[in-house]
């Protein structure tokens, strides 16, 4: 099986915060400067209306370093893990890639990684980013993931990571109420 094709980029304005306009600075859970070259990470936001010009609405986001994205993966039950792999072990990245080389990256975000058709109006997705410092990286990143593919993600989770994506979600969530309300509502599908 041949290896994707990677290639280094700008970060596009999509990946960064919404808070200030600009590139995440910091590891949202060791507080790792990010923009230093060297130091991957991996960028996650959550749409209400995803690909909506008029009514798109961030739910969350949030930048995680590499380490601690590793550490997290570790809390994850062996049954989640190997359920997790399998599930994405069906998509052919590297075929994905080179259809995908040279585009920008709303070209690599129309469709979902998945189900490999784009969000509707009212759609809700989650969008996936890797870089190093800097840099974006395209290659297996960036993804979209429609909420209909996150549910059955969920679906194989066990009972233990689901509680620690609750915790996890906790954690997030020491901001507004209206935040915590949109995350209980929703659960931790999004925190995937």
């Amino acid at each position: 099986m041949k290896e994707p094709i990677r290639y280094w980029g700008d970060i596009p304005k999509r990946f960064y915060s919404d808070l200030d306009q600009k590139p995440f600075e910091h590891c949202l859970l060791c507080n790792k400067e990010l923009l230093h070259k060297g130091v991957h990470y991996i960028i996650e936001k959550a749409y209400r209306s995803f690909g909506s010009e008029k009514a798109e609405k961030t739910i969350f986001e949030y930048a995680i370093c590499l380490d601690c994205a590793e550490e997290y993966r570790e809390q994850l039950s062996e049954e989640s893990i190997k359920n997790i792999d399998e599930y994405m072990s069906q998509i052919d990245f590297a075929t994905r890639s080179y259809k995908l080389l040279g585009k920008d990256d709303e070209e690599w975000l129309k469709e979902c990684l998945i189900h490999k058709s784009g969000v509707g109006e009212e759609g809700e997705a989650q969008i996936y980013g890797l870089c190093d410092g800097d840099n974006f990286i395209y290659g297996e990143f960036p993804y979209m993931i429609r909420l209909e593919a996150m549910d059955e993600i969920v679906e194989l989770l066990s009972s233990e990571t689901l509680d620690e994506l609750n915790r996890f979600k906790d954690r997030l969530t020491s901001g507004p109420p209206e935040l915590q309300d949109i995350l209980d509502k929703v659960g931790p599908r999004l925190l995937v």
